[in-house]
């Protein structure tokens, strides 16, 4: 996934959250293979399987370029999915993870009187990187005036990368490699918020 200002940019980790509002028998959920690409429930060799914890059960799968998801599913019928690397394929994971429980016998029926089940979804973070082509000076951005970075932290003794607040929401981590990480729940305002953020660690004269 490629931002407009930074085509170096790329999703590592998206992390959402399904809610059905139903009740899930989680103790009741088997384990189970989830074919995302096919729909089956059965025979994935991607897919690991189900583990049960006290208050939710635990399944690992794969999809496409997203090898190493994770989707724990309540009793209250959230599911928190992690590990997908693409923000188009949100919708098909979350139906085929409905339809797999909602088959299981465990979920709430995903018909009633033909009126289908439709949960909501929502992003709760997003996890992505990208590189400057040069060393970032950390000690001198970190007192580098900026009206679009609200806070900065930067305790080399305790963590090597500095951490900077934009004003529109994202958190970046910046390291003297270039290499910078990127923290929030909306791809838009990551891609708002880029411009102003390349020219704030651009060396002055570039």
């Amino acid at each position: 996934m490629n931002t407009l200002n930074s085509p170096s940019f790329k999703i590592t980790v998206i992390t959402f959250v399904i809610d059905t509002c139903k009740e899930i028998n989680v103790t009741g959920l088997k384990s189970c293979s989830i074919d995302l690409e096919t729909g089956s429930v059965s025979g994935c060799p991607a897919v690991v399987g189900a583990k049960r914890f006290n208050n939710c059960t635990q399944i690992k799968f794969s999809y496409l370029e997203s090898k190493n998801m994770n989707a724990k599913i309540f009793k209250n019928g959230k599911i928190h999915v992690t590990g997908l690397r693409n923000l188009n394929h949100i919708q098909y994971v979350s139906d085929a993870i409905v339809e797999t429980i909602c088959t299981s016998g465990s979920g709430p029926p995903c018909r009633t009187q033909e009126v289908p089940l439709v949960p909501k979804v929502s992003i709760k973070m997003i996890n992505g990187n990208f590189k400057m082509p040069t060393k970032m000076p950390l000690h001198d951005l970190k007192i580098k005036e900026s009206d679009s970075i609200i806070s900065r932290v930067y305790q080399p003794c305790k963590y090597h990368g500095l951490i900077l607040k934009h004003i529109l929401g994202p958190t970046f981590i910046v390291y003297n490699t270039g290499s910078v990480c990127v923290v929030s729940n909306d791809i838009s305002k990551i891609n708002e918020s880029m411009p102003s953020l390349l020219s704030f660690l651009r060396p002055q004269g570039l």
